[in-house]
């Protein structure tokens, strides 16, 4: 495992449970226990019942505390038998991190493939799943031997791969399919285990990994929820305050542009250097109402809402 990479860290009870987000670069604190206020909407991200076919069912989900730089961890844990692709599955997990920046979740995500792509990762991460199944199950199942198959990337999102992880117990052989993806300060990661004997499709993977990509690009679409505002006296040397509004789709960053308007309030035109949160008015714009246009953005997409008029400036 890489320094900054925790390894696959375990969060469930069952035979085959391994697989969850693996970003550890500071100490471990407490994760919200929701999605944050703006967003994205992490239940929202994970795979749900309606992408497997009929008869699929939720065993558990919820939020779980997580490291640092992590802010909110949801996982949802299906019971066997869900049909994806066709394949029948002894389990399905996912689980989505939003973590505090676009950049950190990039390395994170770098991290995770590293550790799948490399010799020193595998090991570690084979030593793990031996301990974990073999912890979990009370030592009935024993993992024998772990085989990596090919780390196959797929285009998906800012990034994902996907890969199939060979167990031999002794009790069969057992297939575990992984997928992983980065978008904006996301990370999402998918186990499909298989049940004993029967092997998971490249296939299944890919449909997986396009379901989560989806998912993941509809929570960072940017939508206002509430208009922004402007607050103060339209008068000259009165200050302005503008309220940004409320917000969907985890924007990261917010711009300001005034406005000069007619007195009717339409007929609006920038106001040169006018891009702080704060305008105070001049004589220049006596007899003129005044907007606010407030830009939300993230690495996904971008929406610019503008505000009622002011009362004309006097």
């Amino acid at each position: 495992m890489g320094s900054i990479s925790a390894g696959l860290i375990p969060r469930r009870r069952r035979a085959i449970a391994f697989v969850a987000v693996v970003t550890a670069f500071v100490a471990a604190v407490a994760a919200w226990a929701a999605s944050p206020p703006e967003g994205p909407q992490l239940e929202t991200m994970a795979l749900a019942t309606s992408d497997f076919a009929r008869g699929a069912a939720v065993a558990q989900e919820g939020f779980q505390p997580a490291p640092s730089p992590i802010v909110a961890s949801f996982e949802r844990d299906f019971r066997s038998g869900a049909r994806l692709n066709g394949q029948r599955l002894l389990g399905a997990y996912s689980t989505v991190s939003l973590v505090e920046d676009a950049g950190t979740a990039l390395v994170g995500y770098n991290a995770i493939l590293g550790d799948f792509s490399t010799a020193v990762g595998r090991r570690s991460i084979a030593k793990i799943i031996k301990a974990t199944v073999a912890r979990s199950t009370r030592g009935q199942l024993r993992v024998k031997t772990v085989t990596f198959g090919r780390v196959v990337l797929v285009q998906a999102a800012q990034g994902a791969f996907r890969e199939t992880i060979r167990l031999r117990t002794n009790h069969g052989t057992l297939d575990v399919g992984v997928v992983a993806i980065v978008l904006d300060r996301a990370l999402g990661v998918v186990e499909l285990d298989t049940y004993p004997r029967t092997h998971i499709a490249g296939a299944t993977e890919q449909v997986a990994a396009r379901k989560l990509a989806q998912h993941f690009q509809t929570a960072f679409q940017i939508r206002n929820v509430t208009s922004p505002a402007i607050a103060g006296t339209p008068h000259p040397g009165a200050t302005l305050t503008a309220d940004r509004g409320r917000w969907a789709g985890g924007p990261s960053s917010f711009t300001y542009q005034w406005n000069d308007c007619d007195a009717t309030g339409a007929n609006c035109a920038p106001i040169s250097g006018a891009v702080a949160p704060t305008y105070v008015p001049g004589t220049a714009d006596a007899g003129m109402r005044i907007t606010v246009t407030v830009t939300a953005t993230n690495s996904v997409s971008s929406k610019p809402v503008t505000s009622a008029p002011t009362n004309p400036v006097a």
